[in-house]
């Protein structure tokens, strides 16, 4: 890093490892653009993408931060989030660090904040937003980036705080939570429903054929794969 030079590039080396919040809200705090787009080491984007999403603020002037959805690579592979939704963002998450938003929409919430310095930082971003009212929305008709999935990597990215994660959630969001508990009735409602489907007799039966289903078509994977992308392709040009 220190041997890079460019002059677009402005290189901000931090004396120590001060953790991914510290060292993202130094760096949009310095950068001088109106639009801020983070890079982690694991993506990579599409190469229209940020043509779009900065074409996409540009025309909604209510609009503070867009996303494209996204593809897994790597130990997995296919589609990676789904449109914006309130619910789904309250109960799932699904806030891609690589999501271009207005810098002063990052300021008006207080940019990243360090409670989240164990993950889940983009999440509690994007609540801070919603809580200010500023829309978000996502470019649907293509995918943005490409998401490096590692079968290591601890599910969904808690490093073993996800107790922890969620908590801080909440208690940093509770007005939002408890405006929208609807969302969280029909959650338990729909957890119910799927404990009884998971007791049933059809289910356990189901559950063994489908994964040596899902083993005997695992060879043909590329093959769906590389249509797939193929298709999106063909469809954006």
């Amino acid at each position: 890093v220190e041997s890079y030079e460019h002059p677009r590039v402005k290189k901000i080396l931090l004396s120590e490892n001060a953790g991914m919040v510290k060292a993202r809200n130094i760096a949009i705090e310095q950068a001088a653009g109106e639009y801020i787009l983070p890079l982690n080491a694991d993506d990579w984007f599409f190469p229209d993408y940020v043509r779009k999403a900065a074409r996409k603020l540009d025309e909604n002037a209510q609009l503070s931060l867009v996303y494209g959805l996204g593809e897994l690579t790597g130990d997995s592979a296919g589609p990676y989030l789904r449109p914006f939704s309130l619910e789904r963002v309250l109960l799932e998450g699904g806030a891609p660090t690589c999501s271009m938003f207005r810098k002063s929409a990052w300021a008006a919430v207080g940019g990243y904040h360090d409670y989240m310095k164990n993950g889940w930082e983009d999440w509690d971003f994007w609540l801070s937003l919603i809580e200010r009212g500023l829309q978000i929305d996502s470019l649907n008709d293509t995918p943005g980036f490409y998401d490096r999935a590692k079968k290591e990597r601890p599910a969904p990215h808690t490093g073993g705080h996800g107790e922890e994660l969620w908590e801080n959630l909440y208690m940093n969001h509770q007005k939002l939570y408890q405006d929208n508990s609807w969302i969280f009735a029909q959650a338990m409602y729909d957890a119910y429903n799927y404990r009884r489907q998971c007791d049933s007799m059809s289910y356990r039966i189901g559950k063994p054929l489908m994964k040596i289903l899902r083993l005997l078509g695992r060879p043909f994977q590329p093959v769906v794969y590389f249509f797939r992308r193929l298709s999106m392709r063909l469809t954006r040009s």
